[in-house]
């Protein structure tokens, strides 16, 4: 920092006063500069008064980083990403590109890149294409809320999600109930996905679960009880009361010229 020259007064004759200096910053790679100069102050003090030391006038302009490389990369302002092996800065100076938050260090999404690669909660194509093309930005994304359904719709969405994997098999009606349930059950049983103690809710961390735990088909299971035979209703044969000899209908089976007990004939046997 340079020293400030000819600063004070002596017996009340007037005297300058300015400040002026450099301050070199570094950051990650770079160097940067902050420099800055005061036009100098004329002053005097009245009998009595106590005289300024040093004093300035703040310019109009705050003062304007740059780097010290090439004349476009100083126009641009693009911040200066980190090395491995160097200190993490506390304030990062520039602008950072859309995407590339993790070479900063920067844990969130900031608005630019949301803008550039969010899409509509129920754009299955446009999902499944960020997912193919670049996992980590979908992860982050779905993570962090950027594709969440509006809070009003979050049953209807995961009711959506379910039945387009076959796991909901009954109307969208956004009430969140015993089917739906078990369609969000069955969905975390068949993809494999841990539910995490998500379902029985309609909540956004559920519906984030299964947008990052991906498609899955629930099958319906097939019928293998034994059906019932229904009792037959149609004319049965009488029993013959007759006896085995061929004996007429309506006949007692009596021996002629016998005046014993009377034999009723049956299916088997004969009893006396």
């Amino acid at each position: 920092m340079e020293k400030p020259k000819d600063t004070g007064v002596v017996k009340g004759h007037a005297r300058r006063a300015c400040l002026g200096g450099a301050l070199l910053v570094t950051l990650g790679s770079g160097l940067q500069a902050q420099s800055f100069n005061a036009p100098p102050i004329l002053f005097e003090p009245g009998q009595g008064e106590t005289p300024l030391v040093v004093a300035y006038e703040p310019a109009s302009d705050l003062p304007r980083l740059i780097r010290f490389t090439t004349v476009t990369e100083a126009q641009s302002g693009e911040a200066i990403a980190p090395r491995a092996g160097f200190p993490a800065p506390s304030i990062i100076l520039g602008r950072v590109p859309a995407g590339t938050e993790e070479s900063y260090g920067i844990d969130r999404l900031m608005p630019e890149t949301v803008a550039q690669f969010a899409f509509p909660y129920n754009d299955i194509a446009s999902r499944n294409a960020l997912r193919s093309s670049d996992p980590e930005m979908f992860r982050a994304l779905v993570s962090q809320g950027h594709i969440d359904p509006p809070e009003d719709r979050v049953a209807v969405a995961l009711q959506e999600e379910l039945q387009r994997m076959n796991c909901y098999r009954s109307s969208i009606d956004g009430a969140w109930g015993a089917g739906s349930r078990r369609a969000a059950a069955e969905y975390f049983r068949t993809s494999g996905v841990n539910d995490n103690g998500l379902g029985a809710t309609a909540t956004a961390a559920l519906f984030r679960s299964i947008v990052l735990g991906g498609d899955t088909t629930c099958v319906v299971a097939a019928q293998t009880g034994t059906q019932t035979r229904p009792a037959s209703t149609g004319n049965r044969r009488p029993a013959s009361t007759g006896s085995s000899g061929g004996t007429s209908p309506g006949s007692t089976g009596e021996s002629s010229g016998s005046s014993g007990p009377s034999i009723s004939g049956g299916g088997v046997g004969v009893f006396r």
